[in-house]
């Protein structure tokens, strides 16, 4: 099968990884695999092996109704010449430009749910509905959740199936030795991945537990904003991009996710694989609680209250037994969640809808 993923470049976001990480497992299955970027051409992260990219500058931006229409036609020419089978694209620019260049071809467009639909279904913007208008064209359907695939109709749910994201277990490097550090690896956003709630929420452990220190692996717009919340706070660190995940978490004392919505949150998978005591917020649509099952490999707290959620990382700090005993457990979501279990469940359904 010729198979096309799109999306705008190549970064260090999760939803890039899980499509590289799936273009190079179908290219490996003896597919012939296309990474197409149309924006910024620079390779943030390795291209699998038998993956061909290409790059081809449609637009700068997403801003203009205009460039959207210039990609897209330029898009459908490319794809009536090189006749792929089927298209993939995980996030909503690519979304709507695969749909509609996807028009009078013959290649099957397959659209990967990767955000929280229930964010900005209440939008009149005419770009969302132009999204959903493209959104409704696809032919199948991945979410990672089971919530975020209720929120469609029976329509679209009937050509879709939930397919979480795949482990790929991260190696310790040596025995875990709890130190005093609460870690967060995300990027920097207020709006989405709440790192100002995790801040109060120290804010008021720090009281009982002055040892202890906060540490952000990450960057992003709202760093600034992030650090003018962390003053008179001197155990609050910004770390910036880790580039050993590895070595900068496996001896935290806890990892906690403060976001109020996610797809399935890559970097609480990988912290829960190296054994460290993971703490979530209940993020929209579902995807923590996926992973999570409160009590037994992890604690789970309420979106939006810090005050709750420092309850719930104490419950951890005073009982540092029942802490590890969590972390050990959710070492076992690298059998759940298995790369070669995920895979089979995405071949299983490409085929099907290609069959």
């Amino acid at each position: 099968m010729k198979i096309l993923f799109l999306n705008t470049n190549i970064d260090y976001a999760g939803a890039t990884k899980i499509m590289l990480w799936l273009a190079g497992k179908l290219a490996d299955d003896g597919h012939i695999v296309t990474f197409l970027t149309y924006r910024d051409a620079v390779e943030r992260r390795p291209i699998p092996k038998g993956v061909d990219h290409i790059h081809i500058q449609l637009e700068t931006s997403g801003h203009s109704l205009r460039g959207v229409v210039y990609s897209v036609q330029r898009l459908r020419r490319y794809i009536k010449a090189t006749n792929y089978d089927l298209g993939i694209a995980f996030l909503s620019p690519s979304h709507l430009r695969l749909s509609l260049a996807a028009i009078g071809t013959t290649m099957k467009v397959l659209i990967s749910q990767r955000g929280d639909p229930y964010q900005s279904h209440n939008s009149r913007s005419f770009m969302l509905r132009l999204c959903n208008y493209a959104f409704k064209r696809a032919d199948m359907y991945v979410f990672q959740t089971p919530q975020a695939m209720a929120f469609y109709n029976k329509t679209i749910q009937s050509r879709g199936v939930v397919i979480p994201n795949p482990v790929k277990p991260l190696k310790r490097t040596c025995e875990r030795r709890p130190d005093n550090r609460i870690v967060n690896v995300a990027r920097l956003d207020i709006n989405q991945k709440r790192q100002d709630l995790l801040i109060d929420a120290f804010k008021i452990i720090s009281q009982h537990y002055p040892e202890l220190s906060l540490h952000f692996y990450g960057d992003g717009d709202d760093e600034k904003e992030l650090k003018k919340l962390a003053i008179g706070q001197d155990r609050i660190y910004f770390e910036g991009v880790t580039s050993d995940v590895v070595e900068d978490i496996q001896n935290a004392r806890l990892f906690v996710l403060s976001s109020d919505f996610e797809g399935i949150p890559n970097a609480l998978i990988e912290a829960m694989s190296l054994g460290v005591p993971c703490i979530s917020t209940r993020c929209s649509p579902g995807g923590a609680e996926l992973l999570i099952t409160d009590g037994k490999n992890g604690l789970l707290a309420p979106c939006g209250d810090a005050r709750v959620l420092s309850e719930i990382i104490m419950r951890f700090l005073e009982d540092s037994h029942f802490a590890e005993k969590c972390g050990m457990e959710a070492k076992k979501i690298e059998e759940t969640f298995s790369e070669e279990r995920i895979f089979h469940l995405w071949t299983e359904f490409i085929s099907k809808g290609n069959g």
